[in-house]
């Protein structure tokens, strides 16, 4: 599987947000890329500007837009 884009990732990180608790994306991530079975090939990816990884730059901005809608 593919790298899924932000928007994808909104519902299953809102789930895993329920308790109400701050989580940071970096703990979140191994729950997240179980959700999408992500190989370690997927988790690998870099962006080529900076080598951040694409899963967890995704993921920051998931929580970035639902933080701004306050929903977490």
């Amino acid at each position: 599987m593919s790298v899924p884009s932000y928007d994808k990732i909104m519902y299953p990180l809102l789930k895993l947000t329920e308790d109400r608790q701050e989580h940071t994306v970096k703990e979140l991530l191994p729950e997240l890329s179980a959700y999408f079975s992500l190989s370690e090939a997927d988790l690998t990816l870099t962006l080529p500007s900076n080598k951040i990884p694409i899963f967890y730059h995704r993921a920051q901005w998931a929580k970035t837009y639902l933080s701004k809608a306050k929903l977490i």
